[in-house]
Parts: C-alpha cells; structure tokens; sequence
C-alpha cells in the first residue's frame, strides 16, 4: 500500500477547504437572492406584462416592441410564462444568471490564485447591487452574466485557443445583446484587450490582423446585426431628470454598499474608486493584461455611450455592469493586501467587513421594502373609502395608473377605481391623490392643497427600494 505524504496530504486537505469555502459563497449568493424574488412585481415588469398582451407571438417581440424596457430574453420568457401573478416565475432568469455571474467572477479571478477568485466571488455574490438585479424580470443580471463569459472566452483566446473562444464569444453576444443593450460595454472591452493582446503576440501585423478578425469579427458582425435590428427606432424610456456627478457618486457608493447621498455616500465612492485604481495597478505589476479589459469596462466604454448619446435620464441600474467589473481588479488589490500582511492586511480585512455590513444592510431592505407594496396600498383604499367608486389622482399618470391596474383585482366586491388622469389641469381634486417617488427617500409634506383651496392630509405611504419601485404617499381630502 502506498504511503501518503504529509506535504501531498495538507495540499489536499487545504484544497478541500478552499473547495468548501467556494461552495459556501456560492451558496449564500444564491440565498441573498432568494427573499427578492417575492417581493411585488414594479413598474417595469409590470409595463412589459401589460405590453405583451397586445403582442401575438415571440416574433411580435421583436417586430413591435422597440422600447427600451423590452430586454428581449426576458421578454420572451414572460410571453412564455403568461399573465399572472407568478413573480418568483417570472424572475426566474435573472436569478439562475445571478448566481451563474458569481461562479464566472470567481472562475475569472482564479488566474491570480485560489484567493483572487475567491475575494472575486465573494465581492460579486454580496454586492447588493447584483444581488437586487438579480431578483427582478429585467435583463441586467443576464447582461452581467454573459458579460462575465464573454471575458473568460476573450482571454480563452488570448491563451491560445482561438477558435473555441472565438466561437464562446459570439455566442455570448447574441444572447447578451439580447438581455440587455448595455452588454455592448463588456463587449467593447473584449474587443480593445483582444486587439491589444494579440497585436502584441502576432509574429507580424498581417498575421496578428488575422487572429483579430478572426477573434472578434463573429461578435463584431453580431453587434452590428444588434444595432440595427435592436437599436435603430428603439424610444428610450423616459425617467427622472439627474445631476451626472451626484449619479456616478451615488451608484460608485453603490457599489460599494453605502448610502445613496451625503458626504458618507461620497466617501464611500471615492474608496471603491481608489480600490479599483490599485486594482489595475496592481494588474499591471503583474503583467496581467486584462487591467485593459477591466478599464474600457468599467470606465471607457460607459463614458463613450454618456457622451456619445446624452441620455435624457440615467438610473443607477446602467451602471451594474461597470460595478460587476470593478469587483474583478478590487479581488487582486484585497489579494495583494491580505497577502502581504501588516498595516495593509488590516485594511483589507477592514474594507472587507464593512463592503459586507454595507451591502448586507442594503439588501436587508430590499428585503423589508421589497419594490413597493401596491396591493397594502389598494387594500387601505377598500377599508376606508365608503363608496364603492373610488375616485383618485396622482402626480403621474403612466406609472401610478399601471400599478393600480395591475393590483387592482386586490379589491373586495363592490369597489372599484375610478382614476381620475391630468391631476395638474384639474381645478378640483378627486377625494384621494397618490404622490410616488422613485430612488433616494424625501420627505413629503404633511398637507397638500389643490387649486381651489381644498386641503389633503397625508394619511399613509409605503416605502420602496431606491433602485426599484416606487414610495407611495397617500393623501385624502379633508373634510
């Protein structure tokens, strides 16, 4: 019989832990994403329910939609689901990508070591940011997930294995451009560190133009393809007016698990920016190339399409994949840190406990919050309104006319809503007024008046998350 050695025996001992950790993170990333997807459907699920019944067939999908709130897997699988109220179904998607974009971040970060990939993994299985998108019919969660493929088949490429990762890129651009648009980012950062690494490894400019084209023309041609079928009439959603500035600072603080505004939510941007800094750096002393990657992702891609297309509103959910990114070159820098121990290793360890502290409160209350609570909302109507018409406004009419739609059905016998449109034109106030609030709480006033003078007290509200869904403020006209 065959002695084992003590050395053989510890390195596979430590690598059954290492393996065991892994399989925790993993795990608790999909439990942190579980309790969401529950939580009441909002308005942009909602919105795409309401479209698709007038939608015939799949290929209606494509040929009738042209919004931006069409994130056309997604889509497809809600027509495919039905109507209902079916939302743990419906997020169904999002979340087995959510978890699968875990395994990608630790599986990419692996290249510099067991610890890389796991602080990789980690950093993306407790992002709350990652961890909301993936409870939610949206295509974002995929859109990160095919992201995160598409940069393991690019350096599948780099390392040699050209036609298989040429052939795993082009299949994870079609289906990220078909989750979501903004997969362009990660694609166009494939792209660059494609032509960069490969420049550099060809024997002759001939050879290496060769290699590129032939890397990257397939997902070139599918982004083409994306641009005119997908892009070309799309009407771009409309949203809340925004200061550039106070958006990068609240969804950098974001990403790192901290407040939404104030001086905390700006020292918590400007950390994960320094963390992400040193992350390339430390890249970069490495002689790892994807620090090129990682920049065109996580900063020159999404600052190409700011400028290159104005948008009339910017949510914090374009900004997801940017922040999944970051996590990959933050692993390196905590890697280097917790390695070299001292002064540096307690920061690690301290930036650490506070990334999970930070997130963990944030996805708490999505938790608590969910995406709003339209049906309590509907149910305190019923109880408290004698008359079986229940006569309401609110500040607008799209959104909150939809939700009330869609919850609608919450009522007992013998009420109904009689919404009341162009609150703003109206002299005379219906007996209930909705005002909603998306992102960031502000307080309301206790008193609203109409034109007429007649007074409205605030008599309820219900919160929301500040990524999605909305606050609804519930005010009655006094007697």
């Amino acid at each position: 019989m065959q002695e084992v050695q003590p050395g053989a025996q510890r390195a596979s001992l430590a690598g059954r832990r290492e393996l065991g950790l892994a399989a925790a993170v993993l795990a608790l990333a999909a439990a942190l994403r579980i309790p969401g997807l529950g939580t009441q459907l909002w308005l942009d699920e909602v919105w795409t329910l309401l479209v698709l019944r007038d939608l015939p067939s799949a290929a209606a999908v494509f040929r009738d939609f042209h919004h931006s709130n069409n994130h056309h897997l997604v889509t497809l699988w809600l027509q495919a689901v039905g109507d209902g109220d079916h939302p743990v179904l419906y997020r169904l998607p999002s979340f087995v990508a959510g978890v699968a974009a875990v395994l990608f971040a630790g599986w990419a970060g692996l290249r510099g070591g067991r610890l890389e990939g796991l602080l990789a993994a980690t950093l993306a299985g407790g992002s709350s940011l990652l961890v909301h998108y993936a409870s939610e019919a949206r295509g974002y969660s995929l859109a990160v997930c095919f992201g995160l493929a598409s940069f393991l088949a690019a350096r599948r490429i780099l390392d040699g294995r050209l036609a298989s990762g040429s052939a795993a890129l082009a299949g994870c651009a079609v289906l990220g451009f078909l989750s979501q648009l903004l997969y362009v980012e990660p694609l166009l950062a494939a792209g660059v560190w494609l032509a960069a690494g490969l420049a550099r490894r060809g024997p002759d400019a001939g050879t290496a133009a060769r290699r590129i084209a032939l890397a990257f023309g397939p997902s070139a041609a599918i982004a083409a393809a994306a641009a005119f079928f997908l892009v070309r009439g799309m009407e771009l959603g409309a949203g809340e007016t925004y200061v550039l500035s106070e958006q990068l600072v609240r969804a950098l603080s974001h990403a790192a698990g901290g407040p939404a505004r104030g001086l905390p939510a700006l020292a918590c941007a400007t950390a994960f920016a320094a963390a992400f800094a040193l992350g390339l750096r430390a890249l970069r002393r490495a002689g790892r190339d994807e620090w090129i990657f990682h920049l065109v992702a996580v900063v020159l891609a999404p600052a190409a399409i700011l400028l290159l297309t104005r948008p009339p509103t910017l949510p914090i959910r374009w900004f997801v994949l940017p922040a999944a990114f970051a996590y990959l070159p933050i692993a390196r820098a905590l890697a280097d840190a917790l390695t070299r121990g001292g002064a540096a290793r307690s920061v690690a360890v301290l930036a650490l406990g506070a990334f999970a502290l930070g997130n963990g409160a944030r996805t708490a209350t999505l938790w608590r919050d969910g995406r709003g609570d339209y049906r309590a909302a509907i149910r305190y109507l019923a109880e408290h309104d004698a008359d079986g018409a229940i006569e309401i406004a609110s500040d607008q009419d799209f959104r909150n006319r939809s939700m009330l739609q869609r919850y609608a059905p919450v009522l007992p016998p013998g009420h109904r809503i009689a919404y009341r449109p162009k609150l703003a034109a109206q002299r005379v106030w219906p007996e209930w007024v909705i005002v909603h609030r998306y992102g960031p709480e502000i307080p309301q006033p206790a008193e609203l008046r109409d034109p007429s003078g007649r007074r409205y007290a605030l008599v309820a509200e219900w919160p929301a998350s500040d990524l999605s869904g909305f606050r609804w403020y519930l005010y009655r006209a006094a007697p």
